[in-house]
């Protein structure tokens, strides 16, 4: 023989058995986190498509420095963060979006007075959505907008 030194079969073994655990806890990680973040987006899907808002009735001035706006909750039962309020006029102009953060019962209309910002005159529409309170991290999240109101009434 010439001195030479080799891995026995059984180093050769455990090296490949840590091998393989090692990866096996890294591809779990991996599809850990990512089935966690799917099911947070569908449980979002799911709290924004089964509650709902409604602009009942609206009337704002004609420089758009405020309106009196009635919002009614359509359906649903989950804890709201509140409502908000996003308004534009027929030329495409968009004024700032309100959040409201009073809680709205379900069924229950609720007449609120908001500012928006004076730049946006003539206001032909406001769009409403909810926010609601993430369970997980605390914070406020916001539904894409769920329902337009165009028959705002326009007051000197």
């Amino acid at each position: 023989m010439n001195n030479k030194r080799g891995l026995s079969a059984v180093i050769v073994t455990l090296l490949l058995v840590m091998l393989s655990i090692v990866l096996v806890g890294v591809v779990f990680v991996v599809v850990q986190n990512v089935v966690k973040t799917g099911t947070t987006q569908a449980q979002q899907g799911f709290t924004c498509t089964s509650n709902g808002v409604e602009v009942t009735y609206a009337t704002c001035n004609y420089v758009g420095t405020s309106c009196n706006v009635t919002v009614k909750r359509t359906q649903g039962s989950d804890t709201m963060g509140g409502v908000t309020l996003a308004f534009s006029n027929a030329a495409g102009d968009a004024g700032s979006n309100i959040t409201m953060v009073n809680i709205i019962a379900p069924t229950q209309s609720r007449l609120n007075n908001v500012t928006v910002i004076p730049a946006v005159s003539n206001i032909t529409t406001i769009q409403a959505s909810i926010d609601f309170v993430d369970n997980q991290s605390g914070k406020i999240s916001s539904c894409p907008g769920q329902t337009s109101f165009t028959n705002v009434g326009l007051v000197p």
